[in-house]
């Protein structure tokens, strides 16, 4: 009787909430879809606050401790009690700091051009990872649209320095990509991502406060009361000559947010031609 009763609480913990089965039955790339469309737009508008918050610095430091004092509210985790969970959490918390730096990469490069360099980090670590022809298919064709969006002339003028920004980011997405498996291995909820972006703020902080100081909590007015006007601008290119921290439009940063989608087209000449 006991083992029958044992094999029904098994079979009720096997049977998904419903709103675990709500959730699953949403196809995962609808996930990745508004994951990227949510990562472009923020980090468009995000530089578009370099001038209100006093620089890419600031934007990171508010950033990430606007998402760290969220996530704390709402999981309200406890501190692992393993030290390996600890130094894991740690790392997360790097890594995901390090993602960050692709808003110093933005001062000195065009959007598109810093985010085309962050997404290596990820591309490179799918590739590694594929076990069938069918998933090499689309890491090939993701590597295919770079190729298109690329243009050599204009990648020999990059400065160096948002170059070597750029690439950091890279690097520090496909760690983020890594250690969040096993994170969600090793443990679970949103706990360990709470701290490890608690963690990431307490990185970006002192950066934030050296570089913008007092405009952390007191910036300067929105650019969005002068975005309207210029937007009767024709939108640059991703590839487009970068201006100053602050000065671009809003909405012509907000234009370039659908960068993702820039190999695509491009790679369409002859269709658009017919």
């Amino acid at each position: 009787m006991t083992g029958r009763n044992d094999a029904l609480v098994r079979a009720d913990a096997a049977v998904p909430e419903p709103r675990e089965r709500r959730v699953r039955s949403v196809p995962a790339p609808a996930f990745v879809l508004a994951s990227v469309c949510s990562v472009q737009v923020g980090q468009a508008l995000g530089k578009g606050l370099f001038g209100t918050v006093g620089g890419p610095w600031g934007v990171v430091a508010l950033r990430l401790s606007f998402a760290a004092a969220v996530l704390l509210a709402v999981w309200r985790p406890r501190l692992p009690e393993r030290r390996g969970d600890i130094l894991l959490i740690l790392a997360f918390g790097t890594a995901i700091a390090g993602m960050n730096l692709v808003y110093p990469a933005m001062r000195y490069l065009p959007l598109g051009a810093a985010v085309t360099i962050q997404l290596t980090g990820p591309l490179v670590v799918s590739l590694f990872a594929v076990r069938r022809r069918r998933d090499a298919a689309w890491g090939l064709l993701a590597v295919l649209g770079l190729v298109l969006f690329s243009d050599p002339g204009s990648a020999r003028s990059l400065p160096l320095t948002g170059v070597v920004f750029a690439v950091a980011s890279a690097v520090s997405m496909g760690t983020y990509l890594v250690l969040s498996r096993r994170v969600g291995a090793r443990l679970s909820g949103g706990g360990p991502l709470a701290l490890a972006v608690a963690w990431a703020a307490l990185l970006s902080l002192p950066a934030g406060v050296a570089s913008s100081g007092t405009r952390l909590v007191s910036p300067k007015p929105s650019p969005w009361a002068w975005a309207w006007p210029s937007s009767r601008r024709r939108c640059p290119t991703p590839w487009s000559s970068p201006h100053s921290g602050g000065s671009r439009p809003a909405w012509s940063v907000c234009c370039r947010a659908w960068s993702p989608w820039w190999p695509v087209w491009r790679g369409w000449p002859s269709w658009r031609r017919r």
